[in-house]
């Protein structure tokens, strides 16, 4: 039954001129990104660090892709960890915190986007521009720690890539993780230029740190922007200096 009912989609879907095929783990939008393929071409990562991870998706792709042993992930959700641990990651070690520049226990805003989660409340911008961001559905107690405080920055062996998506706290995050971040050798970072979330740092304030640490921007990987055109945030990639 299973098969005749797959064989007669299969038929339909080809009078329309459409073909149902399987896709292998490095057939993806990301896989087939220029900037994924130059980093793959150019880089051997040991680690994937993955700061803000969800449910999993994006590290179990870049571990795949890359073909990294080792990925470390943080992700201070509970029911997005519980999915990303369902994935059975080789390799990968899960931190259920949410990285600051201080330790403690931290109110967290639990949206009903899951993405959109955060140590900060959405703001009216993002509210309106995204109105899937602005229902919160409760704020939970998460444990807080600095970057440097969990991970050894020494037993990290280049080369290293590191994607930071912690929904306008990344100053925080850098500031509290300048030793480990340092031995990223690529970081993809969500950056904003306006305010998505009350009381966020955004381009410039996370720009000058990164630079002073030896990064140089190096590219946009993409860029979201308001109804009326606006830029909001984008995705950036920044190498070490001398790289």
């Amino acid at each position: 039954m299973q098969h005749s009912l797959k064989r007669i989609i299969q038929r339909v879907l080809a009078s329309r001129g459409y073909q149902i095929s399987r896709l292998n783990p490095n057939q993806s939008l990301d896989a087939s990104d220029s900037l994924m393929l130059f980093l793959r071409a150019n880089y051997k990562f040991t680690t994937i660090i993955d700061i803000g991870a969800n449910d999993g998706a994006f590290i179990q792709f870049l571990q795949s892709f890359f073909h990294s042993p080792r990925s470390i992930a943080f992700e201070p959700l509970p029911a997005a960890r519980r999915q990303m641990e369902n994935r059975n990651i080789p390799g990968i070690t899960i931190f259920p915190h949410a990285l600051s520049d201080r330790s403690g226990m931290a109110s967290f805003d639990v949206n009903a986007y899951a993405p959109a989660s955060s140590l900060l409340p959405v703001s009216a911008l993002s509210a309106t521009q995204f109105p899937q961001t602005s229902q919160l559905v409760e704020k939970i107690k998460v444990p807080m720690e600095r970057l440097d405080d969990l991970i050894d920055a020494d037993t990290l062996e280049p080369a290293v890539f590191l994607k930071m998506d912690v929904q306008g706290v990344e100053d925080r995050v850098i500031a509290g993780g300048k030793r480990v971040i340092s031995k990223a050798d690529i970081i993809m970072i969500e950056v904003s230029f306006r305010a998505m979330y009350d009381g966020q740092a955004l381009f410039e304030e996370v720009h000058t740190p990164l630079a002073a640490m030896g990064f140089r921007l190096a590219g946009i990987k993409n860029q979201i922007s308001a109804a009326n055109g606006e830029p909001l945030f984008g995705h950036f990639v920044y190498r070490k200096a001398n790289a």
